[in-house]
């Protein structure tokens, strides 16, 4: 008999290994490119709102209608202030009485402005003289008032009768103008008291 040679048995070929197909990507831009794209980006709608911007102040068509009706309005709502933010204005008051050509006691000379002269001081004075005058029963025949200003002449003195409430606010009103005009200059109020003897 032959011997039948010892034959190691063979582990089956295994099939070559084949290698990946290779895949090409595109490579995405560079980073400095990406940057300058977000840039231009920002800046397009900032460039949109600088624009918008511009077209409104361009036309004026676009402004609300309201605004030049609001200026009016605001007109006379200042006057009032302006006047509510006039100062008084100070003069010298010199209070007399005379009878005939007696000077009578209770001449004063008094600091006064143009809004805290009232006529019921000027009548408390009055009586005041008439009392000082008993036993002599005198009465008032007038009461005359004179505005000037310092080193006016008498002559040129602005002379008003008061007999009433009335007559002592134009007297005011006259001194506000006397100042209008000479504001630098210390301006007087003089009252004269003009007494005569009471009929029996």
């Amino acid at each position: 008999m032959k011997k039948v040679p010892n034959r190691q048995a063979r582990r089956p070929t295994e099939p070559p290994q084949q290698l990946p197909s290779l895949i090409f990507v595109e490579s995405s831009p560079p980073r400095s490119e990406q940057l300058e794209e977000q840039e231009e980006e920002e800046k397009e709608p900032e460039e949109e709102l600088e624009e918008e911007l511009e077209e409104e102040e361009e036309d004026p068509e676009e402004q609300p209608e309201d605004e030049p009706e609001d200026e009016p309005e605001d007109e006379p709502e200042d006057k009032p202030k302006e006047e509510e933010e006039e100062l008084p204005i100070n003069f010298i008051n010199r209070w007399k009485a005379v009878y005939g050509r007696e000077a009578l006691p209770g001449a004063v000379s008094l600091k006064y402005n143009t809004t805290n002269l009232f006529y019921h001081l000027i009548k408390r004075w009055r009586d005041s003289i008439i009392a000082k005058c008993l036993p002599r029963i005198l009465t008032v025949n007038r009461l005359e008032a004179a505005a000037s200003y310092k080193k006016q002449l008498k002559t040129n003195y602005f002379r008003y009768e008061i007999g009433k409430c009335c007559d002592l606010y134009k007297v005011t009103k006259l001194l506000k103008d006397l100042y209008k005009q000479n504001p630098t200059k210390l301006l007087y109020l003089d009252l004269t008291l003009y007494m005569i003897k009471e009929k029996p």
